[in-house]
């Protein structure tokens, strides 16, 4: 008896220990940034944009294309390792009058520290000055989010007036995703970064495609699928066959999936 107590009390030592660990090192787990390299900095150079938010400078690239006015704006959100930049070239092959990529607090040469809130907080703050600075119409946006972008990407919708929603990989609340790779660690109650996704949803009434990866071990496609069904707005399901998390841009299907519904978006109106 005296030894089972002991190991009791040594696996709920373990347990406080790690949960504590798990607690403390979140955002350290969840934001991965990339560093961006001299030579892409220098490659785009000519398309750089710098938004001031509350003291944090925030960096990315503009670009815009002659003659295509009357093709939808793309405004993109990355995953939570992604160096927003490697999308800038398969972007300008895009049916789009123009795009916006901006990385997050901490990733890129942006300034601050990430965290749920303030990536939410940047995107509309960046939404305004964009239509305000550069005049892009913003019933002629489209959000893209993918991943963690996912979740900024609907807040957003739900807040400004915009033309469409697309939604890659994306997850139903970040705690479901937490609890999935963690299912022994009470995780909703430790997460601080509050993403939830699926409440939004039925507040959404513009035209969104949802986009998953058949053998996603990242975000289960079954996550997606809940906030899909959650969607208010006309909208539509496609699963990229043998795609995984992260290899989903060498699938030109989803690259077709993609721009298609760019070119249904402004029509739909």
């Amino acid at each position: 008896m005296k030894a089972l107590l002991i190991l009791i009390g040594v696996l709920i030592a373990i347990f406080v220990i790690v949960t504590l660990a798990v607690y403390l090192l979140q955002d350290r787990m969840l934001f991965f940034p990339n560093p961006l390299s001299s030579q892409t900095r220098k490659n785009l150079k000519n398309f750089e944009i710098r938004f001031d938010h509350d003291g944090v400078e925030l960096c990315g690239w503009l670009y815009l294309k002659e003659g295509a006015d009357s093709l939808p704006f793309v405004i993109y959100y990355g995953g939570n390792g992604e160096e927003i930049s490697w999308n800038f070239k398969r972007f300008t092959e895009l049916s789009v009058s123009g795009f916006l990529l901006v990385n997050y607090r901490g990733y890129g040469d942006s300034e601050g520290n990430p965290s749920a809130a303030a990536l939410k907080s940047d995107a509309a703050f960046i939404f305004d000055e964009l239509v305000a600075r550069e005049g892009v119409a913003s019933n002629e946006i489209v959000l893209v989010g993918r991943s963690l972008g996912s979740g900024v990407a609907i807040d957003l919708a739900n807040n400004r007036p915009v033309a469409g929603l697309l939604l890659v990989t994306p997850f139903d609340r970040l705690s479901s995703i937490g609890s999935h790779h963690y299912p022994f660690l009470p995780v909703r109650r430790m997460l601080r970064h509050k993403m939830e996704s699926i409440d939004l949803a039925p507040e959404i009434s513009v035209p969104s495609l949802v986009v998953l990866a058949e053998n996603d071990h990242t975000i289960p496609p079954k996550y997606g699928r809940r906030l899909y069904e959650a969607l208010a707005g006309p909208k539509e399901l496609v699963t990229i066959p043998h795609a995984d998390h992260n290899n989903l841009n060498g699938h030109e299907e989803y690259w077709r999936a993609f721009d298609g519904f760019l070119g249904t978006v402004l029509r739909a109106e």
